[in-house]
Order: C-alpha cells, then structure tokens, then sequence
C-alpha cells in the first residue's frame, strides 16, 4: 500500500494546503531556467511550466561549529533519469544559480508563493546512478547578507489587501453597490434616502458567518458610504446598519449632508471564510481556516 506523505494528508483530511518547494537551475545563466524540479512525489505545473518530481529536500544545515557554513542546503533528487544526470557529471555546473520556490498546492498563484532560498551549486555534485545530491551555498544581493522573503502569512483571515482587487479578491464591487440621493432628516449620523427600499436593502445582504444552528447569517455590512457631491465629497464613513429609507454610520461625517447630495453605499468583506463564501468567492479566499484566530478577533466574536 502506497504512503501519503502526511502535508497531503492534511490537505485531504483537514483542507490544510500542501506546500512544495519548486527548483529552478539556471544552468545556462538565461532569463528562464534550463531545468525545473519539484521537491515533490507528483510533477506539478506552475503557471504553464512542467516541474519534473523529485523527491524531497533537506532541511536547511545549521552552523555546528565555526568552521561550518550556515544556510548551505542539500537536494536528494533520486530519479533525475540518466540522461540528465550524465549531462550534469560531464558538465561543469559548479556556480550555476538556483532558485527554489515555495507554493501552495491548491493556490498555484504568483501571489501565493515565495522565493524561499537564491543561491548556487557548489562542487562536487554526488551521482549514483539517477540519484543526485546536490550542495546549494546562499547567494545574497543584499550587501549586509540579509534578505526579506516576501509572502503572506498564515492566518485565519482572508490577506487580500484591497478587497475587490482583481488579481487577488476578484469580487466585482458595482454588482454590491447602492447609488442614491440624500434625502430630508439626514444628519451626520444618518443617511435618509427614500430609494432604500426593503427589496434594495435584501438585494445588499449577503452571508457573512453563521448561528448556533448553522444557519446563514445574512447583512448588508460591513459596508461604507462614500460621498460623490456636496460638502461631503470624496469622504467615506463605515456603515453600522442598512434599513428601510436609512442608512447608520458609525462614525459621523464633518458636516451635515444637504438634501439631493449623491452618495455610494459599497459592501465590504469581513475577511472570514463565511463572508467570502457569501460573495461566491470562496476559491479566492485568502485565509486558513483550519489557522488559530487571532485573540482580539475571538474576543470580539464571544463579545457578540
């Protein structure tokens, strides 16, 4: 019986995401690279290139003693095919870039991966047959050997940082989005419009969690109201509540709206997987589930 190695494991069981590391070698020293390895059991396509598998890494070597260089890196790769690995015995590839790239398995997107380790090939390479070992030294551009790895962090919430971005949220904002005029009785609290009517403000609503009996939980906030006239203009506000004819602020405008000033309710998302969903955009959700919460984000949760 075959073994599931225990990152894909998770990912069936608990939707947890497989993280692979793809190795790129530069033999030739072009744009793109020559060969193309993942440090995983299958092959895997990333943005329309082949990553032949190839097992799996070595961790990173820490420093035993002063003699010993730290951030070396050691690749097993035990079936590279002979023909690779009798160009890579005859060929004088010591000093060759390589760089290794992590992604996640189930969001093969450049904005979910991370270039994990730059460095190069180190001489000798051990070759036993279609097994190849391969010695990695870091290569750093910075000149004080540092380097920031950019990447999202894995969290609970969705990291999109602009909710409605096309190349990360992908949500279509003008599809939950109100336009109306300020009405009589407004003040900078409260936004009166005649035109919210009850099938406007259910039109708004979406899910954004659910009960203790598992039901959807439907609203129309978070949301904002941005100002397109009058003395408001171009400001914006966070939305506490949208009822029939008024809209409540949370926080007040600086000054009174005068009657027929335009204004834009927009939805925004609360960043949780049940929000995402209720926008049926959950396949761009940029959060973990299965993460801890964050304790204030808890705490607000028990405080409903």
């Amino acid at each position: 019986m075959r073994q599931i190695p225990l990152p894909i494991l998770r990912e069936i069981q608990f939707g947890n995401p497989a993280i692979v590391d793809l190795v790129e070698v530069y033999v030739s020293r072009d744009v793109q690279p020559d060969l193309r390895f993942a440090l995983f059991d299958q092959d895997v396509t990333w943005y329309g290139q082949e990553y032949a598998a190839a097992g799996f890494r070595t961790p990173l070597r820490n420093r035993q003693s002063l003699t010993d260089s730290m951030g070396d890196l050691t690749l097993t790769l035990p079936d590279v095919g002979r023909e690779l690995a009798s160009l890579l015995q005859s060929t004088d590839i010591a000093g060759t870039p390589v760089l290794i790239r992590r992604v996640l398995l189930n969001r093969l997107h450049i904005n979910e991966s991370l270039e994990y380790y730059r460095g190069a090939i180190r001489a000798p390479i051990a070759i036993e047959g279609t097994t190849v070992v391969i010695t990695l030294i870091p290569r750093c551009a910075d000149p004080d050997d540092l380097r920031v790895l950019p990447g999202r962090p894995y969290s609970f919430a969705c990291t999109a940082r602009k909710f409605g971005d096309p190349d990360t949220c992908g949500v279509v904002l003008s599809e939950h989005r109100y336009s109306g005029s300020v009405g009589e009785g407004s003040s900078v609290l409260t936004i009166r419009d005649e035109g919210l009517t009850p099938s406007v403000v259910e039109s708004l609503k979406t899910k954004i969690g659910v009960d203790d009996d598992g039901a959807d939980i439907l609203s129309a906030v978070p949301g904002v109201v941005i100002f397109d006239s009058g003395v408001n203009e171009g400001q914006s506000r966070p939305v506490a509540a949208v009822n029939h004819c008024s809209i409540e602020l949370r926080k007040p405008f600086s000054a009174t709206p005068a009657v027929g000033d335009s204004f834009r309710f927009e939805r925004r998302c609360a960043k949780t997987a049940d929000a995402c969903e209720g926008f049926d955009n959950l396949d761009r959700h940029l959060g973990f589930g299965n993460s801890p919460k964050e304790p204030r984000n808890l705490m607000r949760e028990l405080l409903r």
